[in-house]
């Protein structure tokens, strides 16, 4: 597949860019996919669909090795990926709890650990605005430190710190209002 976006770029350091882009995060990127998928071929297709575009676009892409790069290359895929579960429309449980301290800042009445269904949670994020929908990516699912966050958006730490509690609070809202309409 390598060679597929490196005949779509002219310039011989763009190729040797590309190249190190690809072997530094296709596993990555791969394992992110199958996460989200549980299929292989549908990852492969969601991988190649990404570096497609970043060929495509590829001055959008500065150095190989930072933060901002891997997270443009993270949130890309996972969003071709979340595209694709939620056209198949398979429901999986996925823990909640990993939300450290959201029970005790939304002043939850239960709090033993919930299950939700991946789709309700799928739905809710993707309701949700691009901005709190990315940081609570980047903090939950990269497992990103606030230093690093705060780096890669160019924000304070206490500004990331902010924007993270009212993006839990908004999904939270919206996970309970989805509840409610169930009922």
């Amino acid at each position: 597949m390598l060679y597929i976006y490196l005949a779509m770029l002219d310039s011989p350091d763009d190729k040797t860019k590309m190249a190190d882009l690809y072997l530094t995060y296709r596993d990555h990127l791969l394992n992110i996919a199958l996460d989200i998928l549980r299929n292989e071929a549908d990852a492969e297709d969601v991988l190649h669909q990404a570096f497609l575009y970043v060929a495509n676009h590829f001055s959008k892409i500065d150095e190989v090795s930072s933060h901002q790069t891997r997270n443009y290359l993270v949130i890309m895929v996972r969003g071709y990926a979340l595209n694709l579960f939620g056209k198949r429309n398979k429901l999986v449980e996925v823990p909640f709890a990993d939300l450290e301290g959201t029970e005790a800042s939304l002043q939850v009445e239960d709090p033993s650990p919930q299950l939700f269904e991946y789709e309700a949670l799928y739905q809710a994020l993707e309701r949700l605005p691009k901005e709190p929908r990315d940081i609570l990516y980047m903090m939950y699912y990269e497992n990103l430190k606030i230093k690093e966050i705060s780096k890669t958006l160019g924000l304070s730490e206490s500004a990331v710190k902010k924007r993270l509690q009212r993006a839990r609070l908004a999904l939270h809202k919206l996970i309970l209002a989805e509840g409610a309409e169930a009922k």
